[in-house]
């Protein structure tokens, strides 16, 4: 159950800055469904909890205190594989996602 889980904005989406600021607030079990790339950077720092970073075929085991950062245009997905609830905050250039064919849909985060 991903309930709970939202995207605390940062900064406005009115295209007009260079990044964009999140806090993902994922409940156990919650993340991405789909692999996502984009043109720019990201990176990111584990407020509270734990998650698991995909990045291209490699996995990353992030706990609090942790940081990340990787280029967006690698194929990259994420998700809650703990018990409790995981506190990211996500920084990155706002980016138009890249196409794959038979790519799976996001799953919403609210």
């Amino acid at each position: 159950d991903t309930k709970g889980s939202y995207v605390e904005r940062l900064v406005a989406p009115d295209g007009d800055h260079l990044l964009e600021g999140h806090i993902h607030h994922l409940a156990p079990g919650a993340g991405s469904l789909q692999d996502i790339a984009h043109h720019g950077e990201e990176v990111g720092y584990v407020v509270e909890g734990k998650f698991r970073l995909f990045v291209c075929v490699e996995a990353f085991e992030l706990k609090a205190g942790d940081s990340f950062n990787f280029r967006s245009e690698i194929s990259h997905h994420y998700v809650n594989h703990g018990k409790g609830f995981a506190r990211i905050l996500w920084v990155s250039t706002p980016g138009r996602q890249v196409a794959r064919p038979g790519q799976r849909k996001t799953k919403r985060i609210k």
